[in-house]
This record gives structure tokens, sequence and C-alpha cells, in this order.
């Protein structure tokens, strides 16, 4: 994967599929190379062989020149982070290992093309004769291996933009992410808790942004996402696709805060909400979730000594959810120092 140290110790790993939103149209691509070659002007004096070998290295060049960045990309879709390799199977058809094969059938045509360039080259030796006719020959064959990749081409521009949209990640920070029914007060509660918003690239099957800002007391800071868009209706009623990108969530937080509206006025009942909560568990494995319950100035007892409580209008509990979260960052912090100077 691409990490980027940054001068201030963090590492981030890039998104590994930005780069596939420069990914070409082929039919343009190869009527470009066509209609480049078709106007070189040699000297008139030139003989038809050296016309033939200079239109055949020109294509052959001007095919590596428009396609070299996707070696480039290859090697960074093939060492992706497991955050960014869980969203591309749910993103990409056929999955990350699909991407992986059609990348590198990208690469093949530019091997297979080379190939082609030295058989034919190799031919117009020993057929000076027929220069014009193995030309024609080489250019079909050429455009029969550029067309052989339109499946190739456009499943990567069905999904590019997704793909290339997706967020960074970085390593070296404590991750928070607030999860919990749609209306539950999740965007609010992320407001409250951090003091600066952080920009930050889209999720799969929602339509609007990731949320996220920074909680920081001293040298201890959080990163804090909301997740909008990703729970609007069960975990039971989502295609295994979808559930893919739920389980992404793993690998991109330290732990989970589930937001619980007891009032119900959100339009989902509690028993739902805690179903979800516990459906959540079994998909993201180990990942710590902590349950947190809002409008804690409405709410005449608390539920249990175990549950947080808290309001997005009074403040109420919001100190406390920070310093709970601060501390459980700290500990993170104690625990990753050893694996943080063994990756530096």
């Amino acid at each position: 994967m691409e990490v980027k140290k940054m001068e201030d110790s963090r590492m981030i790993v890039r998104n590994p599929f930005s780069g596939l939103r420069e990914a070409p149209d082929l039919d343009a691509l190869e009527d470009s190379i066509f209609r480049r070659v078709a106007k070189i002007n040699l000297p008139k004096h030139s003989d038809p062989l050296s016309i033939s070998k200079t239109k055949i290295t020109v294509f052959t060049q001007l095919y590596e020149n428009k396609l070299r960045r996707f070696t480039i990309l290859y090697r960074q879709v093939k060492s992706a982070h497991a955050f960014h390799i869980s969203l591309c199977d749910s993103i990409y058809e056929g999955g990350y290992n699909q991407l992986l094969r059609d990348l590198e059938s990208v690469l093949n045509s530019m091997a297979l093309l080379k190939k082609l360039k030295h058989a034919y080259e190799i031919k117009l030796k020993t057929n000076p004769l027929s220069t014009n006719q193995l030309r024609r020959e080489f250019l079909g064959r050429a455009g029969s291996i550029i067309k052989s990749l339109k499946p190739v081409f456009a499943r990567i521009k069905t999904h590019s933009t997704l793909l290339s949209n997706l967020p960074n990640i970085d390593l070296t920070v404590f991750k928070v992410v607030v999860v919990g029914t749609p209306h539950v007060g999740k965007s609010s509660l992320v407001s409250n808790l951090t003091s600066r918003k952080i920009k930050i690239g889209s999720y799969p099957f929602t339509t609007k942004e990731i949320n996220a800002g920074e909680l920081r007391e001293g040298s201890t800071h959080a990163i804090i996402y909301d997740t909008p868009g990703l729970l609007d209706r069960p975990l039971e009623e989502r295609n295994n696709i979808e559930i893919r990108a739920i389980m992404a969530l793993k690998h991109l937080a330290n732990l989970a805060i589930f937001l619980v509206d007891p009032t119900e006025r959100a339009g989902y009942p509690v028993t739902y909400q805690k179903t979800v909560l516990s459906s959540l568990k079994q998909v993201l494995g180990d990942l710590e979730f902590i349950e947190v319950y809002t409008h804690a100035d409405e709410l005449m007892t608390i539920p249990s000594e175990h549950i947080i409580c808290v309001s997005n209008i009074t403040l109420q509990g919001i100190d406390f959810l920070k310093n709970y979260i601060l501390k459980k960052a700290q500990s993170w912090y104690l625990s990753q120092q050893g694996v943080l100077k063994r990756g530096s």
C-alpha cells in the first residue's frame, strides 16, 4: 500500500484507486492512435519498408504511452490496505480480484503488442516486397488486441468515480465511527464532540459525504466519523455486496459508538435499534462498541450504568463521552508505540 509519512509523523494510506479516474475512453484512445499513425509524414524518398517499420513502431509507442500509468496503478492496487480492498469488493463488478485481473489484462495487452511488433519487424525483413500488406496485418491485429479490452475498460469506467473518491486513512490516529439508525443525531453528535471538521471522501451505497471531525486534548487526538446512509434499512434486507461495505468499517475504526434514540421519535423502536446493534456486532467482529443514548435531557432514569447518556441540545454528557474516547485513545496509542516504531 502507498503510505505517505507526514512531517507530523502521521502515516497516511492513500486511496490506491485514485488513478482510475484517469482511465481513458478505449474507443477514443484507439481512434487517436490510428489517426496519428495515418498522418505520419516521412520524406518522399522513403522506401515502403521504412514507412511500415516507422508506423508499426509509432503505433506501439503511442499505445504504451497512453497506458503506461496502469503499471503504477496496478502496483498501488495490488498492495491496497484491507479497508480499501473491502470497499472495492462492495463496489467493483466481480470484486477486488476482478479489478486486479482487469488491470493485468491492460498490462498484458502492452506486452502482446510488443511481441506483435517484434514478430512483424522480422516479417518485414524477410518479406520486403509485402511491406504494405504486412503493415495492414499488424494494424488489424493490434486493433483486435485493443478491442478485446472493451469489457475491461467498461467495468473500470463504470466504477472509477466511486473508487477514486474513497477516503485515505491515517494509520497513526485513533479512529471512532458513530453508527446507528437514521435520524438519531449522529451528525450532531460528531459536531458536538469535535472542534475541527475534516474533509473525507465518499463511501459506497450512500449519496452523502462522510462527516468527520477531530477531538483533541493536549497530544491525544482522535478522528470521529459519521456514517450517513449506511443503516437506512435492516441489515437483513441488504445483499452481500452492501454488507461488505459495512464490514469495511472494522478496518477503518478502533472504536464504534452506537447511538440509540430512546424516545423513538426518529421512527425506529428501541427493540429494532438493539437488533441492529446486535447484527452490527456480528458483522464487524472484534470491533469494540459502546452504547450511547441520546436525548439525555428528557430521560427520567438512566437505562443502565453501562450506558452513556448525552444530549445534543443541552450538551449533557458530552464532556463525559469526550473523556471516555480520549482515555480509549491514550490506551491505544500506548499499545501502538512499539508497532509504529517498527513500521517507521
